[in-house]
């Protein structure tokens, strides 16, 4: 069969056997009523575990998992089609699921089928040598579990996975094209998952008092990244700038409380939105501190045990700022346990790409990880934000000095 009409017989055939909607059957048969009457308003299996029963549900998303799979494999060993007419014939599978055409073009979104295409392609990845890509699935599986604990949302759930699981296999597998088929699902999934969060009004965080200081941090820790790759004293140099600059906004707000009217200033230096008068340094005053301590003390051995302890302070903050105000439920010294669990995860995350980047072992950025999220979690009253830096940089000398990894 020509390319073409292989191409057009596995894209007709994929929309007429995604177009099959067992959510809609079933609802009808088993409650009576339409299932985009209900809920969340859509055919999709979610909706139908939700309103009609788990059974049901399960049933729904099996059958919907299945159906892009299936077509692209009929069109591989049926049709004898190549691999693209039958990935297009997968597509097709999922736009007839969205918009079947008995249904007047209403239907699911497309989530399940497009992760059975994801999961027949990571098997192709996976399955020839599937211990090259262990440490990814472990570190995936942990990923997973401490974000189920953490927000017990499955559309966040997929907002953090998905883009790691798309990085995961294009740095490991491009460019074959079930890399890129990979991608381009999870992509499609990460994109209904935040529809469906920002349709929740469950993304608030641009409205949020956190706002500023997670942006302020961001931006701290992509400077870090820029100036990563200049000597040691051009790190150190950005670093006591920084510090430098928060320190006299802290001094000018301890000094002079009602003269600090500047909302924005107060924002950026870590402080409420009204003046409080505090008599402490901000939250970014002791983040900066901290880099610029373990900048002075380890830059002499190693400028990339720096990047590395400086990074599980920022970024470890960061995902900790979001955590504790939305989801922090059982109270630590320091924080609390979904705080601390999110902290290690982020950590965990920022030691595996540093891995490849900076030369620094598995092992010892796991003991940098590890100490990080500890020493944050001791009641310091905001000097462990100095302290993280110290401390996990010296258990990663320690770590790397001693051979122990």
């Amino acid at each position: 069969m020509a390319p073409v009409y292989s191409a057009g017989v596995a894209m007709v055939g994929g929309y007429l056997a995604g177009s099959f909607s067992p959510a809609y059957i079933l609802t009808r048969r088993l409650k009576g009523i339409d299932i985009r009457a209900v809920g969340r308003g859509h055919a999709g299996a979610s909706n139908v575990y939700l309103n009609v029963g788990p059974v049901a549900g399960i049933i729904t998303a099996v059958i919907d998992l299945l159906k892009g799979a299936a077509v692209v494999l009929a069109c591989l060993h049926l049709l004898s089609t190549p691999l693209v007419p039958a990935y297009l014939g997968g597509a097709a599978a999922v736009l007839g699921h969205i918009f079947p055409f008995y249904l007047r073009f209403k239907g699911g979104w497309g989530a399940a089928t497009s992760a059975g295409l994801l999961l027949l392609s990571m098997y192709w990845l996976i399955a020839p040598a599937p211990y090259y890509f262990m440490p990814e699935l472990i570190l995936m599986a942990f990923v997973v579990v401490s974000t189920l604990l953490i927000t017990r949302n499955d559309y966040l759930l997929a907002l953090v996975v998905l883009p790691l699981l798309a990085y995961f296999i294009l740095a490991c597998y491009y460019p074959r094209l079930e890399a890129i088929a990979a991608g381009i699902c999870t992509g499609y999934i990460f994109a209904i998952s935040l529809a469906q969060l920002l349709r929740q009004h469950r993304f608030r965080l641009a409205k949020s008092p956190v706002f500023w200081g997670v942006l302020l941090k961001t931006v701290l820790l992509a400077s870090l990244v820029l100036v990563a790759r200049f000597p040691a004293e051009r790190l150190l140099l950005a670093i006591s700038i920084a510090s430098l600059l928060f320190l006299f906004l802290d001094m000018v707000r301890l000094w002079y409380p009602g003269h600090f009217r500047f909302t924005t200033l107060k924002r950026l230096a870590g402080l409420p939105g009204r003046a409080t008068g505090g008599d402490r340094l901000s939250a970014t005053t002791l983040l900066c501190l901290g880099a610029g301590f373990t900048a002075l003390f380890f830059s002499r051995w190693s400028l990339n045990l720096v990047v590395a302890a400086v990074s599980f302070l920022l970024i470890g903050e960061l995902v900790e700022q979001v955590v504790e105000p939305f989801y922090g439920r059982t109270p630590l010294p320091g924080g609390s346990l979904e705080g601390g669990l999110g902290h290690l995860t982020a950590c965990s995350l920022s030691g595996y790409i540093l891995h490849a980047y900076l030369g620094i072992s598995s092992g010892t950025l796991v003991v940098g990880a590890v100490t990080a999220t500890l020493v944050k979690q001791l009641p310091l009253r905001g000097l462990n934000r100095v302290a993280v830096p110290l401390v996990s940089a010296m258990a990663m000398l320690i770590s790397s000095e001693g051979n122990l990894f």
